[in-house]
């Protein structure tokens, strides 16, 4: 079959619902333990769009058959934060729940009474909490209860589990392929007998992908329409953070050392890492099982300050030395805090560039909160204007500091970075219950972030059109995220770039190219959104 590999996903995890499915079940390390394996979806809800967590966004069947030319492959080990407790739902929560069934007229509704009878019992000993917690947990994420219970255990190493899924990814590198279906007996049973629209390019595939070690075997996956993966890493707490900063910067080293590169590093994620302060991420919801205000928005630590200069290569005076430090791994500032990224710009990326050494500055990741400052969106936050039922600071947009700012973006512009934006609906601003058209919700924050780098004060009226260099895609598919729906996986990436195309094409015929900095033809502005600008990124960086 011939390919038109067309598209690059600056962050998602092809191989992540593989991953997860297989890596505690009993097919670990069986024959069918490698990235083509399919875990089945639900069709229905994947066409509309909708519940995300129930199907694949990007698995390799989709990234084959949606023509992906190059995907970043974010190795990701779950955080123990998500299923350690410490959220809302403790004794006191499930007294109020057990109070508000007793409240149901009991003999009105024989199934209700049943109901309220067995969540009394399950929720009547901490036992029972905290299995009903697991299993409510492996029902929402869509996670076998044998991986909840994995990473709850002793045994579970954050640093073994990333070690673990790079191996995973190597094990086909190379390889020609044909996925393979998993799921319960009955689940492919009725696959097999009432197979749906969709579930073709869904799950069948025959395909190589690569583990691309430079910019040239990018290059040239591309042109023999392979995929090439480049390895990224999600949170420093890969690492072993948590539990082993002495062994850190050996560490460090050791993934500096892998026969296929780490590209950059994600430096904070949703918990406490050590290092440095992460965004506020979780909505109200999510409190229930999660609790992540430990060192929320804090400033780097002193191991955090080194760490970073270690994955960039750098000295403590920021001179770069890659001859006795290794090979410079980038930064991600998705999910640091704001404060972190005040810092992190303000005591590395600036002084660097002064002194000529162009640090890029990459958000992998984002929206835009249409705000301008950082020091805003730290008030933003002390202020508890982050709550769900706050959020719409600026109208259409999501002003969590895990989003852009003008001022971030002010800096990825000079330093030659990329903003990749997401297609998470709750990151683009979408509100509970709120119904809006993809492509006006994903081009608001596309629209804001232009105008706003027009009226920029900080760059330089010939620098403002390179705005357009620095955006791409940067799904987070398979991230837990739901995705805006008509973009639901990579399959629709073809319509994504229709559909962008057409609204540039609309400033074009009104005119309006010098109000967004339009200085190409509106197809070739949409091709390097969807691919060049990433390929050009690679060939100076990916060396």
């Amino acid at each position: 079959m011939t390919r038109t590999a067309r598209y690059i996903d600056l962050h998602c995890h092809p191989q992540g619902k593989a991953f997860n499915f297989l890596r505690n079940s009993p097919d670990y390390q069986g024959k069918h333990y490698h990235p083509w394996t399919v875990i089945l979806s639900n069709f229905a809800h994947q066409r509309k769009g909708k519940r995300a967590f129930s199907y694949a966004q990007c698995d390799l069947a989709k990234c084959w058959n949606g023509n992906g030319a190059v995907i970043f492959a974010s190795l990701y080990p779950f955080e123990r934060g998500f299923f350690k407790g410490g959220g809302r739902l403790d004794r006191q929560g499930v007294t109020r729940v057990m109070d508000a069934l007793d409240r149901v007229p009991a003999y009105d509704n024989l199934s209700q009474w049943l109901f309220s009878r067995a969540v009394r019992t399950v929720l009547s000993s901490e036992e029972g909490i905290t299995s009903a917690k697991d299993h409510f947990q492996s029902l929402l994420m869509r996670m076998p209860l044998a991986r909840v219970n994995y990473i709850q255990s002793s045994h579970y190493d954050y640093y073994d589990e990333l070690l673990e899924e790079y191996r995973f990814l190597q094990l086909r590198n190379g390889i020609a392929t044909s996925t393979h279906v998993h799921g319960t007996w009955l689940q492919r049973l009725r696959w097999k007998l009432f197979p749906k629209k969709s579930a073709k390019d869904s799950t069948e595939a025959t395909g190589t992908y690569v583990l691309a070690r430079n910019a040239q075997e990018v290059q040239q996956a591309v042109q023999q329409q392979q995929l090439a993966l480049v390895l990224t890493i999600e949170g420093m707490h890969a690492l072993g953070t948590d539990t082993h900063l002495p062994e850190l910067m050996q560490r460090i080293q050791a993934i500096k050392e892998w026969a296929h590169p780490v590209f950059f590093i994600t430096f904070a994620h949703h918990f406490n890492n050590y290092l440095c302060g992460h965004a506020h991420s979780l909505p109200k919801e999510a409190t229930l099982f999660a609790d992540q205000r430990d060192m929320m928005q804090a400033p780097f630590t002193e191991i955090g300050w080194a760490a970073l200069r270690y994955l960039l290569s750098l000295t403590p005076d920021n001179v770069k030395n890659t001859t006795e430090l290794g090979r410079r791994i980038l930064i991600d500032v998705k999910h640091m805090g704001a404060t972190a990224r005040r810092q992190y710009y303000e005591q590395v990326v600036r002084p660097c560039r002064q002194q000529g050494d162009r640090i890029p500055v990459l958000a992998s990741h984002v929206g835009y909160t249409g705000i301008a400052q950082l020091a805003d969106l730290e008030a933003n936050f002390e202020n508890a204007r982050e709550a769900d039922e706050q959020w719409q600071h600026v109208p259409g947009l999501n002003p969590w500091n895990i989003n852009a700012c003008r001022e971030d973006v002010e800096e990825i512009i000079p330093s030659g970075g990329l903003l990749g934006l997401c297609l998470d609906q709750r990151i683009l601003g979408l509100r509970k219950k709120e119904e809006k058209p993809s492509l006006e919700l994903l081009w608001h924050n596309v629209q804001r972030l232009v105008e706003d780098v027009r009226q920029s004060p900080q760059i330089p009226e010939a620098v403002k059109p390179q705005v357009w260099d620095v955006l791409c895609l940067g799904t987070d598919f398979e991230g837990y995220i739901d995705p805006a729906d008509d973009y639901a996986t990579l399959l629709q990436f073809d319509e994504l770039e229709r559909d962008v195309t057409a609204r540039l094409q609309m400033w074009e015929q009104q005119g309006q190219q010098a109000q967004y900095l339009m200085t190409k033809p509106a197809a070739e502005i949409a091709r390097d959104l969807c691919m060049n600008n990433i390929m050009r990124f690679l060939h100076i960086h990916f060396t």
